[in-house]
C-alpha cells in the first residue's frame, strides 16, 4: 500500500525538485535576460545531461559501502 512513508521515501526528492523548478521559472520572467540563449542553452544541456545519465552504465551504481568497495568500476572513482 502506498502511504505517506512511501511518498517521503521514494518521491519527495522529485516533488522538491519540481517545486523548486516552478519557483525558479515563475520568478524568471521578472529578470531581464532569462529568455536569451545564454540562459536557455545551459538549462537545456543540464536537463539533457541528467536525463541521459540513466542511460550510461557508469552511472548505474548506488553510493553505499558495499557498492563502492565491491561493485564500482575503476573509472567511476575518477568521475
Amino acid at each position: 500500500i502506498y502511504d505517506i512513508e512511501h511518498l517521503m521515501l521514494y518521491d519527495l526528492h522529485a516533488i522538491a525538485l519540481d517545486a523548486f523548478t516552478f519557483f525558479a521559472v515563475g520568478r524568471g520572467w521578472k529578470n531581464k535576460g532569462c529568455d536569451t540563449l545564454g540562459y536557455l542553452i545551459p538549462l537545456a544541456l543540464s536537463a539533457w545531461f541528467f536525463s541521459a545519465m540513466t542511460e550510461w552504465s557508469v552511472f548505474r551504481y548506488n553510493v553505499s559501502m558495499y557498492q563502492i568497495m565491491c561493485v564500482w568500476p575503476t573509472e567511476l572513482y575518477f568521475f
